[in-house]
């Protein structure tokens, strides 16, 4: 459980989740924004770890594009977009 383990973790550490999703229905989506929420909450904590988040999309893909950036919103997570092309397993382009 990531959760659970970066309650252990201090100040000095960082936890990195990355997602990469080329679907989310909104059963999913539900569940990842508490996911996050509780991450979020877990950021603002001074003696606890800070989280990171790395959010890969296709470039295409403009519904997991705009989930990212609600999540930023509503989580209040630091996340960094990155545009893959997944037609071309070596193309990435970071936002």
């Amino acid at each position: 459980d990531i959760y659970s383990i970066a309650m252990k973790l201090d100040s000095k550490e960082t936890v990195t989740i990355e997602c990469n999703f080329s679907f989310v229905d909104v059963r999913v989506k539900r569940l990842l924004l508490k996911f996050f929420k509780g991450f979020g909450k877990l950021h603002v904590q001074d003696a606890k770890c800070s989280i990171h988040i790395i959010w890969k999309y296709d470039f295409e893909d403009e519904d997991i594009e705009e989930f990212g950036e609600i999540l930023v919103e509503l989580a209040n997570l630091p996340i960094h977009s990155i545009q893959i092309d997944r037609t071309d397993e070596y193309a990435l382009a970071a936002n």
